[in-house]
């Protein structure tokens, strides 16, 4: 079992409170950069995690390029 708050010095509670402070617990997809204590909120649809992590530099539009 993991220990975030050993890992990361943030507790599940404490990650979970911060996911919902982003959009009023708003449902739909999240991404939580536990390194950096950042949280990101990408819409309801899945591809709104795709555009995301491109918009954070992460992947690339066109696959195999």
């Amino acid at each position: 079992m993991l220990d975030f708050k050993l890992l990361y010095g943030i507790t599940k509670q404490e990650i979970a409170i911060a996911l919902f402070k982003i959009n009023g617990g708003k449902l739909g997809y999240y991404l939580a950069d536990l390194r950096n204590n950042k949280f990101y909120y990408c819409g309801e649809e899945v591809e709104g995690i795709r555009n995301k992590l491109l918009e954070l530099g992460i992947g690339r539009k066109t696959p195999g390029t």
